[in-house]
């Protein structure tokens, strides 16, 4: 049986490790985008080389609303997040 990843993302696509996002996001079964990775774009993940499926991401909505940013993926909440960290066996930070 496959063990599940859970991917919550901090930063913006320029920041991220190259190597180490490319296999934790390929690897992801969902992702979530918090502080700074709610900026992210599709294009910006694609500009560094990274898929995106997008039925996959959601971006925190406390976090867009404080920048006052629009963004292409489903909001999600704190609970959301908690919900999503029991469900899958692993999660990573990035």
């Amino acid at each position: 049986m496959k063990k599940s990843l859970f991917v919550i993302v901090t930063k913006t696509a320029e920041a991220l490790p190259v190597e180490t996002a490319r296999i934790a996001l390929d690897s992801a079964d969902r992702v979530t985008l918090i502080q700074d990775g709610v900026y992210n774009t599709p294009e910006r993940f694609a500009a560094r080389g990274f898929a995106v499926d997008a039925s996959k991401w959601s971006a925190l909505d406390d976090d867009v609303q404080a920048r006052s940013i629009a963004t292409v993926f489903e909001l999600t909440s704190y609970d959301g997040i908690v919900e999503d960290i029991e469900k899958h066996h692993r999660t990573v930070v990035l």
